[in-house]
């Protein structure tokens, strides 16, 4: 059960694709949402791919090249989507270039300024699993409605999200791995260890393990180190983060809530902790969290 709550601000039109894929059989019913064997690797896949609970529905928008605010929002407990735009965008808002191409890990979100094209259609493409070797299929179509709309001006106000201090910054270092139990008190509270499933599901808390106090005011370096072959998408509740760097790849420089962790990399955070309070860092994928990959971060 998800839904989105939107702000609308002034934008000639605003499309949202709700990206999740639904667990069901050739009957149409719904089968087991977890497999064990699954569960335990890259969380259990569904079957059926969806944009606003359709497959390949079409979305009329205006003509004449008309601008549209574009948000992007992946609630797929289970895949990373790598996401692509054909035959339009000439401004996305979070990066400098003239294509669009996102990878969307579990529950993060993506929002874009373009301009539709003046004729055809306009499709969004999704490669699942995030991997270049798949086909790319469509997962939405928009072709142009018959009467024109009014213009907007697409302009955004900025978030109001604090500049990191990086050089004046404290460090938190979270590191994740496995262990043979789901719980172990010799596992230090740095660490994030997943049960292999031999001790079966962990009864959580209402709050997991605290990870560290960090000082409201200052900034925190998360350093987030997967050492698993598994990715894991790491959300952070309460604020939003700069992401820095990895070990593995060249990050886009953006600001978000969620990092997307690929085997054996280790990714760098900035946040500015402003907000006070017990605020869960957890993976998206929810079997990896029901199995232990869940802890606390403290603003005080």
């Amino acid at each position: 059960m998800t839904g989105l709550l939107i702000v609308e601000e002034a934008f000639n039109t605003d499309i949202t694709l709700h990206i999740r894929d639904f667990r069901l059989g050739k009957d149409g019913q719904f089968i087991a949402l977890s497999v064990p064997r699954n569960a335990v690797l890259g969380g259990t896949p569904r079957t059926v791919s969806t944009a606003n609970w359709q497959v390949d529905g079409v979305t009329e928008v205006p003509t004449g090249g008309g601008l549209i605010r574009l948000r992007l929002v992946v609630t797929d407990p289970t895949r990373v989507f790598a996401l692509s735009v054909t035959d339009a965008a000439d401004f996305p808002l979070i990066a400098p270039q003239t294509t669009i191409e996102a990878l969307l890990a579990h529950g993060q979100p993506a929002d874009y300024a373009l301009r539709m094209p003046a004729t055809g259609e306009m499709q969004i493409l999704m490669t699942q699993g995030g991997l270049q070797d798949r086909p790319a299929c469509p997962v939405a179509r928009h072709r142009h409605a018959a009467e024109p709309r009014p213009r907007g001006s697409g302009s955004l106000p900025p978030n109001p999200v604090p500049e990191p201090d990086l050089a004046n910054a404290e460090s938190v270092e979270l590191t994740i791995g496995w262990t043979p139990e789901a719980a172990s008190a010799a596992i230090p509270p740095s660490s994030c260890r997943r049960s292999t499933g031999r001790s079966g599901p962990v009864t959580a808390p209402i709050l997991p393990p605290r990870l560290a106090t960090v000082t409201r005011g200052r900034t925190c370096i998360l350093r987030l180190r997967n050492e698993t072959q598994d990715v894991h998408p790491i959300h952070l509740h309460g604020h939003a983060f700069r992401l820095l760097r990895s070990t593995t790849r060249v990050l886009a420089q953006i600001t978000t809530d969620t990092a997307l962790l690929q085997a054996q990399e280790t990714v760098e955070v900035a946040l500015g902790a402003d907000n006070p309070g017990d605020w869960v860092l957890h993976c998206h994928v929810i079997e990896h969290q029901k199995t232990g990959l869940s802890t606390c971060l403290r603003v005080a």
